[in-house]
């Protein structure tokens, strides 16, 4: 049971982490007041916006990238419960 735990916790921090590393690689391309990646995540909804706004400008539309961020979020917080039922 622990090993599936540990397993599930890795799959939600993966989930989590890849749209999280592409919008942060399209801001410290476009912008350079980006902070680290690790400070970025305390103000995430801000950087989120600047992501939606470089989108308009590039593509002339929004892109599902925030989109996209908020529902691994919250598939990975929900993995992450999962994990810690399982546990007990």
């Amino acid at each position: 049971m622990v090993l599936l735990s540990v397993f599930l916790i890795a799959i939600a921090l993966g989930v989590y982490l890849t749209p999280t590393i592409s919008i942060y690689n399209k801001l410290k391309k476009y912008d350079d007041k980006t902070p680290g990646f690790f400070m970025m995540q305390l103000k995430m909804p801000y950087y989120l916006k600047k992501c939606r706004k470089i989108d308009k400008i590039q593509i002339g539309r929004d892109s599902n990238i925030s989109k996209l961020w908020y529902l691994t979020l919250f598939s990975s917080i929900i993995m992450i419960a999962l994990a810690f039922m399982i546990l007990l």
